[in-house]
């Protein structure tokens, strides 16, 4: 309480220890609309959030008196049950730009893993008493002269250690822009302590000493995997020149299981299809960036490029077209920079690029194509943090700024990643009308960038089910390139397939036979991503058995190629195959290898999917199932299926996780402990309005209680059950609840499996 008592008044005081950022390292222009969406309503006496055709977030309703800053929570809106339990909230955020007294935009700090934002019911909040959003928002206090931060846990759940929180300066603003630096808890009890991440040591991201620290993602919290840089250049002196500057940019910074590698090999860093150079480069599994640097008419250029797969979640930047030109000592150390940050993201380490971006975009002096590459790649780390909101106004500012300026290249930069932004949004009119005006722009460019505009076209085509034009487009894509274009065409091709409708199955067979024909013997891993697409459609047409085939020639592809995310990817997926054809021991075995593949990359997203999937194991056992070491790695399973989804702060999987741990352990005759998992799942479900799952939790309390001839809570736990069916509209549940009520029959438990 003293700790909590000290953040209040130091709160009501306003004390502030950052220095203003300069003006100039933010676009002059606003990344937000000049007017407010007219078609956009709440019912009389409602304040609700709305979703515009662009994307953005609206309080739309009753903000009278409301000004940019104040605190909302958006609730859950629909039917509730529970008369004496309020509203659960499923986000918190701040008032942004108000436009009138019924609309403003609205800036979300923290919201539930898959939750749907709209339509969501808006309460107000005071920043002296924080509401808990799962562990989404906490208090924190920051001594000047301490590089720890101390978070005021509360209520709270699951903060851990490895989770990474960024910390967010009071006042008004883009989240974005007030997120100055980033910590890691390493230890968690009442208080959490989290140390800050290294980065830029400048005044301007001094955090103040109170605040909010926003939980962003959970790692394994250890050294970073190894990673490879390989300087590449016939150039001997401007090799050792660039070394030097990257030496110099380390020393500032966690190096840690970096090496430099210098190559002689001569290489031309303005080419427009810089990104081919990876194909030639070494590659030993490890996190690899290839780096060229060469004198041209006087003047130093450089690119850089990613070599293999990258590990962790969001886009990965293409190298700025043209490279980047090296003119001062400032330059290279920023250059240097850049690629560390590159470094990162192959790694895994979104937030920690998010917090080396964050302190060179500090920076006034960095301008030009790596700034706007720099803002780029700032914007893909908040979208692969599941920040849409924060990446989509990065973007728009970064359009705005460009268009003001008149350059070009940075405008389709941005616009590129707009329409990928639209498109994970789910907006599909928005990302085919930006995919075309970023084709047509494209026309009188070099090849390599155009076929790659014709092919993210396409893929908007596909989204929005236009068949017929997106195949002419893709005969557009082989006429540019009858010799496969070193492997660009498998390559763009493979999204295009990513992007086809389940139902267009014409289309996909004749695409998968384009792929086989691109993909056989190209560079990289085309031939083995070619197998994963034979395989998901030899699965999705019911031939299990050839798309296991699949499967298995696939990671056999990728293990040669050392492509290790390739390899725990084809598992997983062989995994899924083998839970299908029943094979219990091999499906474990898969699942098991995918997972400590994920775990030795850091991987801790992928580790949570695996576990989630592999549960599906244990679901619907019966009597005759035979046991076999799979059944007695159940619990572990289940455990890990738990622990994943509650230090991610997926509080719906989480339900569902407890669910089926206590559905395991009924049928393996642990009936006691089946009731925690049951009673668990309710309350999480509960929290985030997945009545479904709530309904079956009581219905199975109520059965555990029958068999136990406990009456009086079987009765309770009924009603609950059928108060939450009912609120859930499920006929299905409704039906078993019903059948819960006849007299059972005389063998009603069900057999118990021995372990």
């Amino acid at each position: 309480m003293r700790f909590l008592s000290l953040i209040l008044t130091l709160v009501i005081l306003g004390g502030c220890a950052g220095a203003p950022e300069k003006d100039a390292i933010w676009p002059p222009v606003s990344g937000t609309p000049e007017s407010a969406p007219a078609n956009l309503n709440a019912p009389a006496g409602a304040t609700l959030l709305k979703r515009s055709e662009d994307g953005r977030l609206w309080i739309v309703g009753d903000l009278s008196e409301k000004k940019p800053g104040d605190i909302f929570y958006a609730r859950y809106s629909g039917t509730w049950p529970l008369q004496d339990m309020a509203r659960p909230a499923f986000a918190m955020g701040e008032v942004g730009r108000v436009y009138s007294a019924g609309s403003a935009l609205a800036r979300v700090i923290y919201a539930l893993p898959s939750v749907a934002l709209e339509d969501l019911e808006v309460t107000w909040g005071s920043r002296e008493n924080l509401e808990a959003v799962g562990k989404g928002v906490l208090p924190y206090i920051k001594n000047a002269d301490s590089n720890e931060a101390r978070l005021e846990i509360g209520e709270a759940e699951g903060v851990q250690p490895g989770d990474i929180y960024g910390l967010m300066r009071s006042g008004d603003g883009p989240i974005a822009r007030r997120m100055v630096r980033f910590c890691v808890v390493v230890d968690a009890a009442e208080v959490a302590t989290c140390r800050l991440l290294q980065g830029a040591e400048m005044p301007e991201l001094n955090v103040d000493p109170v605040g909010y620290a926003v939980f962003l993602e959970h790692t394994y919290g250890k050294t970073p995997p190894t990673a490879k840089i390989q300087l590449l250049s016939s150039d001997r002196q401007l090799l050792e020149k660039l070394q030097a500057a990257f030496d110099k940019h380390l020393s500032g910074v966690d190096r840690a299981n970096i090496s430099l590698v210098l190559v002689d090999k001569v290489v031309d860093p303005t080419r427009p299809d810089f990104h081919r150079v990876e194909r030639d480069a070494e590659y030993s599994g490890e996190a690899t960036i290839v780096v060229g640097v060469r004198s041209l008419d006087g003047k130093i250029r450089a690119n850089y490029t990613g070599v293999g797969p990258a590990s962790g979640p969001g886009m990965i930047a293409a190298p700025p077209i043209g490279g980047v030109a090296l003119e001062s000592e400032e330059d290279f150390q920023s250059f240097a920079g850049m690629v560390f940050a590159a470094v990162q993201v192959y790694r895994g380490q979104t937030a920690e690029a998010l917090g080396q971006i964050r302190g060179m975009l500090a920076d006034p002096a960095l301008k030009g194509p790596m700034r706007w590459h720099l803002r780029d790649q700032f914007a893909m780390r908040f979208a692969g943090l599941g920040r849409m909101e924060d990446a989509i106004y990065l973007v728009e500012e970064d359009m705005a700024s460009a268009r003001a300026a008149g350059d070009q290249e940075a405008y389709l930069n941005a616009l590129g990643t707009i329409v990928r932004l639209h498109d994970l949004q789910d907006r599909p009119d928005k990302a085919l009308a930006g995919a075309l005006e970023y084709l047509d722009a494209r026309k009188p460019g070099d090849p390599s960038s155009y076929l790659g505009a014709l092919s993210m076209y396409v893929e908007m085509l596909l989204a929005k089910n236009q068949l017929d034009e997106a195949k002419a487009r893709i005969e557009e894509m082989k006429s540019l390139c009858p010799d496969g274009c070193d492997g660009d065409l498998a390559g763009l091709l493979s999204g295009v397939y990513w992007a086809l409708p389940k139902d267009a199955k014409e289309l996909q067979a004749e695409l998968l036979t384009t792929l086989e024909q691109y993909s056989m013997g190209a560079k990289g891993g085309a031939e083995a991503a070619f197998r994963v697409y034979q395989g998901l459609s030899l699965f999705g047409d019911g031939d299990v058995e050839q798309g296991l085939i699949a499967f298995l020639e696939a990671e056999r592809l990728y293990s040669g190629l050392k492509y290790q995310q390739g390899v725990a990817r084809a598992q997983f997926l062989r995994m899924m195959a083998q839970i299908s054809r029943g094979e219990a021991d091999d499906a474990l075995e898969a699942g098991k290898s995918a997972i400590e593949i994920h775990r030795q990359l850091q991987d801790f997203g992928q580790v949570a999917t695996v576990y989630e999937r592999l549960s599906g194991l244990y679901a619907n056992l019966d009597g005759s199932i035979q046991p076999g070491p799979w059944l007695g790695a159940g619990e572990h399973v289940m455990l890990g299926a738990i622990a994943a989804a509650s230090a991610m702060g997926h509080i719906p999987q989480l339900a569902e996780a407890s669910f089926n741990y206590g559905s395991f352990l009924i049928r393996v005759g642990q009936t006691e402990d089946s009731k925690t998992g049951f009673r668990r799942a309710a309350i999480y479900a509960i929290r985030t309005a997945r009545f479904e799952i709530a309904a079956m939790s009581h219905l199975s309390l109520a059965m555990v209680a029958r068999q136990e001839g406990d009456f009086e809570t079987f009765r309770d736990e009924l009603t609950r059950a059928q108060a939450m069916a009912k609120v859930a509209d499920d006929p299905e549940l409704m039906k078993a609840i019903e059948r819960a009520l006849m007299p059972p029959p005389e063998t009603e438990a069900p057999p118990t499996i021995s372990l």
